[in-house]
């Protein structure tokens, strides 16, 4: 059996950190109202990520997946708690983006990066 966590956590993660940038992650969560009858409290998060900023493929583009002024992230798992999910944004520099789509890569139970795909 092939150890990916050690993969990740050594070349996956080293080579995201040396050539990547910290951005920041805001996600929404929605909390529990003090009683049951009482709604949920939606409150914005954020935590510090590290991506890099890299190309669209021929694919994407071709199937038209892409906009003008979109962005596409490969996002460490490095201090990383949560999944990113549709609902996030991601602020790198003064840009903030919606995320449109998100792809774990994951080889079997363990993901190694996230892609992120963001529109302004």
């Amino acid at each position: 059996m092939f150890d990916y966590v050690t993969l990740r956590d050594t070349t996956v993660n080293g080579l995201l950190e040396n050539f990547g940038k910290t951005a920041t992650m805001f996600q929404n969560v929605a909390v529990p109202g003090a009683n049951p009858w009482d709604s949920e409290i939606t409150t914005e998060t954020s935590a510090e990520v590290t991506v890099v900023q890299t190309e669209f493929s021929k694919a994407d583009i071709s199937l038209s997946l892409v906009e003008a002024g979109d962005v596409k992230f490969l996002m460490s798992t490095n201090g990383v708690d949560f999944d990113p999910s549709l609902s996030d944004r991601i602020q790198t520099g003064a840009d903030v983006y919606q995320i449109t789509q998100v792809e774990p890569l994951q080889p079997g139970s363990t993901v190694m990066l996230w892609t992120i795909y963001a529109r302004k």
